[in-house]
C-alpha cells in the first residue's frame, strides 16, 4: 500500500474558505458534469476559478468564472461547431432551503443577491458550476456570416397591396 492510498482526502468547507477569503482554481472533469455532457458533444475538461468571502451577516459568498469547450450543432445547418461555454456568477451559498428562501432576493448595497442551495458544507465545484454552464449555453453556435445556411436578412423591395 502506498502513502497516497492511505491518505484521507482533504475536506474543504465553504465556511472556512469564506473566513480566509480563499481563491481556488480547480479542474472541472467532463465526466462529472453528466447533465451538461448530455446537452453537448465532445466536452473537454474545464476550469473554475472561485473566490470565497463572508459578508457582515456571516453569509458565505462565492464569485466564480468557469469555462469548458464542447461541440454543438449549428441551428441553421446542423454542422457541429466547437464552442467555449463560459459562466461568471456571484452568489450566496445556503445549506438548506429555509435559509435559501430567506436570503433569495435580499439586497446587498444596490445589487440583489443570487442564492445557490448547496448539498452540504464541503466544497463541490461541479455542484457550483454545472448549472451556470448549462444556463450559459450559447443561443447561436455558428458565427460565420458567410455560411450558406444563414437565412437572408433582406427580402427585396416592398410591394404595394
Amino acid at each position: 500500500m502506498t502513502a497516497t492510498e492511505t491518505q484521507t482526502p482533504i475536506s474543504l468547507r465553504y465556511v472556512d474558505l469564506a473566513r480566509t477569503g480563499a481563491d481556488i482554481d480547480r479542474e472541472v472533469k467532463a465526466a462529472s458534469c453528466s447533465r451538461l455532457k448530455a446537452l453537448v458533444r465532445g466536452m473537454s475538461d474545464g476550469i473554475a476559478s472561485l473566490s470565497f468571502s463572508m459578508d457582515e451577516q456571516g453569509r458565505v459568498g462565492v464569485s466564480c468564472t468557469s469555462s469548458v469547450s464542447a461541440f454543438m450543432p449549428c441551428q441553421l445547418c446542423g454542422e457541429e461547431r466547437e464552442v467555449t461555454i463560459q459562466a461568471e456568477f456571484e452568489a450566496l451559498l445556503a445549506e438548506d432551503e429555509v435559509t435559501a428562501a430567506g436570503w433569495k432576493g435580499s439586497e446587498v448595497g444596490d445589487t440583489v443577491e443570487d442564492v445557490i442551495l448547496v448539498a452540504g458544507p464541503d466544497l463541490d465545484v461541479v455542484e457550483l458550476v454545472e448549472d451556470e454552464l448549462i444556463m450559459h449555453l450559447p443561443t447561436r453556435v455558428c458565427m460565420d456570416d458567410t455560411c450558406e445556411s444563414r437565412p437572408a436578412l433582406e427580402f427585396g423591395p416592398a410591394q404595394d397591396a
